[in-house]
């Protein structure tokens, strides 16, 4: 499996080795860092700096590393960990709701699923599923929307996103759409603070009552 193009940022990697994250925020770090060697290798590197400036060390900390350009993963880095073929969630997601079998999906129609997965913190969870082809709405949320693909993929903004890539969005006027690929449903884990925003505005209403109801 390729490693991911599209990466958690380094603000979010730091709250997560320090543990400053929301228990949500921080499951969807857990579950990119599953997939990610270059987001694990800078983890490890922040925990090392921050294991020697509490021991007082004298040593010049390591400096930080910058994330890779998505085209450009680093030759060295380890590769991802193994996942079993016929398991679509990482480690951590299927520690919190069990294996992708054992959701409780609402059938949201024309093939789309949803599955909460909890409430907490003032964030929302869910998985959801995606059906291939399909076009999703414009949309935006009036907090930050934190996306990972788990299986399948999708074509958003000139770019692709692919198993283990995140995909961040804040704000109401971020208003992003998303292309299923047509060889497979797309199947993602959400966190995501605050309401769906959409035009016409009764398009975000729905579509928040179908995913947090």
């Amino acid at each position: 499996m390729p490693a991911p193009a599209h990466h958690v940022s380094q603000s979010d990697l730091l709250g997560y080795v320090t543990g400053s994250l929301s228990a949500p925020v921080e499951l969807w770090v857990a579950c990119h860092l599953t997939y990610c060697p270059a987001c694990r290798a800078e983890v490890e590197l922040l925990e090392a700096v921050g294991g020697a400036l509490l021991q007082g060390s004298s040593e010049e900390p390591p400096a930080l590393p910058v994330l890779p350009d998505v085209d450009t993963p680093p030759p060295s880095a380890p590769e991802p960990l193994p996942v079993p073929a016929d398991a679509v969630f990482p480690s951590p997601l299927r520690q919190r709701a069990g294996s992708l079998q054992e959701l409780s999906f609402r059938d949201a129609g024309y093939g789309l699923r949803i599955a909460k997965v909890g409430r907490e913190e003032g964030l929302r969870t869910f998985v959801v599923d995606f059906p291939a082809g399909m076009r999703v709405p414009r949309h935006g949320h009036r907090g930050i929307e934190r996306g990972l693909v788990l299986r399948g993929g999708y074509a958003e903004g000139g770019q692709h996103f692919a198993v283990g890539d995140v995909d961040v969005h804040e704000g109401p006027d971020d208003q992003h759409s998303a292309l299923i690929d047509d060889d497979g449903p797309c199947t993602a884990l959400f966190v995501t603070e605050g309401p769906a925003t959409a035009q016409p505005p009764w398009l975000g209403w729905l579509a928040d009552w179908w995913l947090h109801r």
